[in-house]
């Protein structure tokens, strides 16, 4: 029969127990061979010093066997790693929807089944509105698995702002800078994708093209107030599809009582490889239909086209009148960008 190490322990200390009591009692014996004081103080000493062995025996015992069953964990489930927390300087940076993103660093603790990621982003916000981003917008990827995003909410930009703050993601596995990308939008509309670990950066970076030539006609002083804007489409489903905007300066020269209404369906732009877009209105400040009075002072709007990818070469943009007169502005796309 196998003991535990407190029963081989508890049972060693009774029968000591029991021999001192029978030495010193003579278990029953006449009284003449009962043990004198000096000799019982030599037992109970054997018996202390017994009790202190069965101790020490009991301890080294337990702490075998929790060495045992800390090897059959390990041999059942896997050994356990310390957690070990890594951090990278990226300076990564890519554009989207009017967002200039700038990965500055990553922090990760991983351990063998989790890892704990942190991104510290400098972000600019491109547009006249105060903005945020939102969690929907964007994912850490690694080789196709998606990291879950953590409860830290980014902060609204001002217009034209620039602020910094922090992303938190939780993952399975260790973290790999290298097989490490950050996404910004979906697969079925333009995306900005940054690799951590180095590599290019799939995002275009948004043209500010110089318009030669104005717009006026016989009746309409259309000058351009700005360079022409040439980014992607970050409208839902528009992948692959880019807006040019140009802003401008309108006035009305003739002479009608009641004016005249602009429209963006006045407005044609013509691609290097002979394709056409019609003007639209896209957001806030683009023509929708502007009416005009004479002697009005000049007002401020953007004609906006959606167009396909751009290409290097020459753009026109045409204005016709009411009256059938047209006027051709230019700007030209670099075959390096």
């Amino acid at each position: 029969m196998r003991h535990s190490s407190t029963s081989r322990h508890l049972l060693r200390t009774s029968t000591a127990a029991v021999v001192a009591a029978c030495l010193l009692t003579s278990c029953g014996g006449d009284d003449s061979r009962r043990l004198g004081s000096g000799d019982a103080a030599d037992v109970l000493t054997a018996i202390s010093v017994a009790q202190e062995l069965a101790a020490a025996e009991a301890e080294a015992e337990a702490e075998r066997a929790a060495a045992e069953a800390e090897e059959e964990v390990g041999a059942t489930f896997g050994t356990y790693a310390e957690p070990e927390e890594r951090t990278w300087d990226t300076d990564v940076t890519g554009w989207w929807d009017a967002w200039t993103i700038t990965v500055d660093a990553v922090r990760a603790t991983s351990d063998d089944m989790f890892s704990a990621v942190v991104l510290t982003l400098q972000v600019s916000n491109d547009s006249d509105q105060v903005r945020g981003i939102y969690h929907g917008d964007f994912s850490l990827e690694l080789d196709g698995a998606v990291a879950e995003t953590g409860f830290a909410q980014p902060p609204q930009v001002a217009a034209r702002g620039t602020t910094s703050y922090e992303l938190d993601f939780t993952l399975r596995g260790p973290f790999e800078l290298e097989r490490a990308r950050l996404v910004f939008g979906h697969p079925s509309d333009n995306q900005a994708v940054l690799p951590l670990g180095g590599g290019e950066v799939d995002a275009f970076e948004p043209l500010e093209l110089d318009v030669s030539g104005d717009l006026t006609t016989s009746t309409l002083d259309v000058e351009p107030a700005g360079p022409a804007h040439v980014a992607p489409s970050f409208a839902i489903g528009e992948r692959g599809r880019y807006v040019v905007r140009i802003p401008l300066s309108l006035a009305y020269t003739g002479t009608a009582t009641g004016g005249t209404a602009v429209m963006p369906t006045q407005f044609v732009l013509e691609a290097p490889d002979g394709t056409s877009s019609v003007g639209e209105p896209l957001i806030p400040g683009d023509i929708v239909a502007e009416v005009l009075f004479p002697g009005g002072a000049p007002q401020r709007f953007a004609i906006a086209f959606r167009t396909g990818e751009p290409q290097p070469g020459t753009y026109r943009v045409t204005l016709t009148d009411t009256d059938g007169t047209t006027a051709t502005a230019t700007f030209d796309v670099p075959a390096t960008r």
